[in-house]
């Protein structure tokens, strides 16, 4: 009876002592680079036994950040959870975010040099303004900005792809929309797929942010904010938006997952939207569920210069300051953002 009670409580030491520590993560990742996420979680559980992570894909946007800050605030946050370079200001001012000093990062096998500079020092410029002189207050995961699908087959058809593969009229705004009245006319398809419904104003937001800035429009005067420049080029930019609607060339009312579908279903010329689609596309590709060729680039230089809204998803740690995570657990999330 002894010996069995013995074997019994080894047993049960032994699996407490080498469960694995467990990880909950939060992500806003619903496109394309949601379905790489998953795999990628995926892969680390499977890659090792130490850690389990427990991923949740919540809605995007402001919900997403006023979900984290209320966690924060009652002590309910996740281990490790994804959020934007832009959001960075606002997150920080929150104390919503935990910062992640060098030594922690070097633990993770990572140095800030491991990552383009300029993501760095806007990183560290928002830590140094609210008094975390350099440290991070997340690990870069990428650069997202938005290109210019495009559906070659129809292009080469219409006589509107040059030698180089890629489409004609994409050196001036006006040549643009010439071009797109042309795609029109020739291919009888729609020539863009946008997300236009009022329910994601950031999809139409990058696009006029985008032109505003190509006409040199900037926000910031003398290190002062000003909104001059809207009245002209920002004014600019959104007639441009609203005559690509007025000739049909974007249709009205469309909804992010639907203009994903147009484009892929070979029913748009071109689709304007971020490069987390392009695993979307590599997937139906491999799977030979696309009736066209496509291609992607940057989006066009159509006024005086190519600058392009952008933006980085980061690895952040929520700062729980009333249930603090335990040395285990920050070690482990480190482990995790480490892994990429």
């Amino acid at each position: 009876m002894k010996a069995t009670l013995l074997c019994l409580a080894a047993g049960l030491f032994s699996a407490s002592a080498y469960a694995a520590t467990e990880l909950t993560y939060w992500d806003f990742l619903s496109g394309g680079d949601g379905i790489r996420m998953k795999q990628i979680v995926e892969d680390f559980n499977k890659a090792q036994s130490d850690i389990h992570v427990t991923e949740s894909t919540l809605e995007w946007g402001e919900p997403f950040y006023t979900k984290v800050h209320t966690g924060v605030v009652s002590g309910q946050t996740p281990d490790v959870m994804t959020y934007h370079l832009s959001h960075f200001a606002q997150g920080v001012q929150g104390k919503d975010l935990r910062p992640i000093t060098n030594d922690e990062l070097a633990q993770a096998g990572l140095k800030q040099s491991d990552f383009q500079d300029s993501i760095i020092q806007r990183s560290l410029e928002i830590s140094k303004k609210y008094g975390q002189s350099d440290q991070l207050f997340g690990v870069p995961l990428d650069i997202h900005t938005i290109v210019l699908y495009y559906n070659k087959t129809a292009l080469q058809k219409a006589g509107l792809l040059g030698p180089d593969g890629k489409p004609t009229g994409t050196d001036s705004l006006q040549a643009f929309t010439k071009m797109l009245g042309e795609a029109k006319s020739k291919t009888h398809l729609i020539p863009i797929a946008e997300s236009t419904n009022s329910e994601d104003p950031a999809s139409c937001w990058r696009v006029w942010y985008t032109l505003f800035r190509q006409q040199n429009g900037d926000f910031i005067k003398n290190d002062q904010l000003s909104f001059g420049d809207v009245e002209n080029q920002g004014a600019n930019a959104l007639q441009a938006m609203a005559g690509w609607t007025k000739q049909d060339y974007i249709p009205k009312n469309t909804r992010y997952q639907s203009a994903v579908a147009l484009f892929t279903a070979g029913r748009t010329v071109f689709m304007i939207n971020g490069n987390w689609e392009v695993p979307t596309l590599v997937d139906l590709e491999k799977s030979k569920k696309l009736s066209f060729q496509y291609g992607i680039q940057a989006f066009p230089k159509l006024a005086s210069n190519d600058q392009t809204w952008a933006d980085s998803h980061q690895l952040a740690i929520p700062n729980n300051q009333k249930n603090p995570p335990s040395p285990e657990k920050v070690a482990a999330a480190l482990k995790f953002i480490g892994s990429w």
